[in-house]
């Protein structure tokens, strides 16, 4: 569609297929003859081509004019005819048959009944690929007449129809549609109106498309990605924006949950943090050997947790923005503690937390001056292990 023109175009073997061809057939979704005659026939070719229906949704449509674009051999002979209704059921003879079947049933059967379907198509024009119709009706059919030589250059590759601009002057009543030389100023009146009214209606009609995430480019990109809380959106590209913007429903829906913490973390800092939530230690504190350790560690506020990182984790990143992001990702009656972890502390049954690691060379983990994690320390573990 061309800014301010509207078209149907004809150029796919699904619209070939609802056609008669008589001696044309499909290729690459073009047509070609199909019989090529031999020099004792002087090698001319005649074929046609009737269309399916062609809808314009509306009743009464004023159609246009046709472009067609077809290899055509010097000398060739092309004539178009078209008959249009606002019923796919028609009257031939004595009997209303639906014309598409009734078209299909022509070819299927040797194109018998072509004959009754001579008097509703109507010559358009000749010797020209483009031309008018002037010919009105929801539906449109198509009749394309070839007569020619050299039919191996022969190749009919798109049809295409141009739709008549509409007008506001057309939902008048007859009277104001009045083409007489009298009227004409009237109508030129009211094409103010057109340009004024059919744009408004045309940026409301793509205002669907206008607002997909997935066609956006830009700030119009960006303002969608406030739409839907979208952080940091000015630093990101817009391909980088738009798997945010595809990926966010599941991130809501996991906002303030674990997994979700997680996944927030590993996305800005580009590490899988460790969590350690209350419940985690809670029998440890309460009954295992080492509860005065862990109350020292994480304290008894049953609606605090712990993301444990390495310690280079913010070497190149914005501390406060991550904090600040960080905060909206949590619940809001929680409160969360960033611990940095040292490479030489490992998290294992003997160190600073986790189980089943046996330490190497490490550093003593310091809760404050008058306490250290020595390695005869257990931390974590079953309380049973005694």
């Amino acid at each position: 569609m061309d800014k301010g023109r509207m078209y149907i175009t004809l150029n796919r073997n699904r619209e070939w297929k609802r056609s008669l061809l008589v001696n044309l057939q499909l290729e690459d979704n073009q047509l070609v003859f199909s019989e090529r005659p031999g020099p004792e026939q002087g090698m001319l070719a005649t074929g046609f081509i009737i269309t399916g229906s062609i809808d314009s949704t509306e009743h009464d449509f004023q159609w246009d004019s046709i472009s067609i674009e077809v290899d055509l051999p010097e000398n060739s002979v092309l004539k178009v005819s078209c008959f249009a209704c606002d019923s796919r059921e028609v009257l031939l003879g004595d009997n209303v048959v639906n014309l598409d079947k009734y078209i299909k049933n022509a070819g299927e059967e040797n194109f018998s009944g072509l004959k009754e379907l001579k008097p509703l198509f109507q010559q358009a024009f000749e010797g020209s690929t483009d031309g008018l119709l002037r010919v009105s009706g929801r539906y449109l059919w198509l009749k394309l007449e070839f007569l020619v030589p050299q039919p191996e250059l022969f190749c009919l590759r798109k049809i295409k129809l141009l739709l008549a601009d509409e007008k506001i002057i057309q939902y008048l009543p007859e009277i104001y549609r009045d083409g007489k030389e009298n009227n004409d100023f009237f109508q030129r009146f009211m094409k103010i109106f057109d340009s004024i009214f059919f744009d408004i209606e045309e940026n409301v009609n793509r205002l669907p498309e206008k607002l997909d995430y997935t066609q956006a480019k830009g700030d119009l990109l960006r303002y969608l990605a406030d739409w839907v809380s979208i952080q940091d959106a000015q630093n990101m590209g817009d391909e980088e924006l738009r798997e945010r913007i595809a990926a966010i429903m599941p991130e809501y829906l996991a906002i303030g949950t674990k997994p979700g913490i997680e996944r927030f973390v590993e996305r800005e800092l580009k590490v899988r943090p460790r969590i350690i939530e209350f419940f985690d230690y809670k029998r440890m504190l309460y009954e295992g050997r080492d509860k005065e350790l862990y109350k020292e560690l994480f304290g008894t506020n049953p609606y605090k947790f712990f993301i444990l990182l390495p310690a280079d984790v913010f070497s190149s990143q914005n501390t406060n923005s991550f904090l600040r992001k960080l905060k909206n990702n949590i619940p809001a009656y929680t409160e969360t503690e960033i611990v940095l972890l040292k490479k030489r502390i490992i998290l294992g049954k003997h160190t600073y937390l986790g189980i089943n690691s046996m330490v190497a060379e490490y550093s003593y983990v310091s809760i404050d001056e008058n306490i250290a994690i020595s390695d005869d320390t257990l931390i974590g573990g079953s309380i049973d292990e005694e």
